[in-house]
């Protein structure tokens, strides 16, 4: 049984998000541990955070210790997007988009 644990409307875009989650895909949780604390992205730290909420909810169910998990399915979908203005030179305006995430990490028994 897969054990999920969402984060909604995380401030980075789901494009740089995903360059995180290629590092954990299929890997234990001790070694995903691991490789988050020592990377220097800036998702690595809303991943360890869904990681270990993922970890809780499968001690709440009965899953096991953390040790016997494997991350199964890692996924940052789009979420809403902030529409910003930038003024320019001669009165035009460029727009920003400031894209948000919604992450999901799931875990199983090995």
């Amino acid at each position: 049984m897969v054990i999920y644990a969402r984060a909604k409307d995380l401030p980075i875009s789901p494009q740089k998000m995903g360059l995180v989650l290629d590092l954990i895909r299929g890997k234990p949780v001790s070694e995903v541990r691991r490789i988050l604390e020592f990377s220097p992205k800036k998702g690595a730290k809303f991943v360890l955070e869904t990681l270990n909420s993922a970890v809780a909810n499968a001690k709440n169910k009965g899953e096991g210790a953390p040790r016997n998990l494997k991350v199964v399915e890692a996924r940052a979908d789009k979420a809403r997007v902030l529409k910003r203005w930038q003024p320019r030179a001669r009165g035009r305006v460029d727009r920003i988009l400031k894209r948000r995430t919604h992450l999901i990490i799931g875990l199983n028994k090995d």
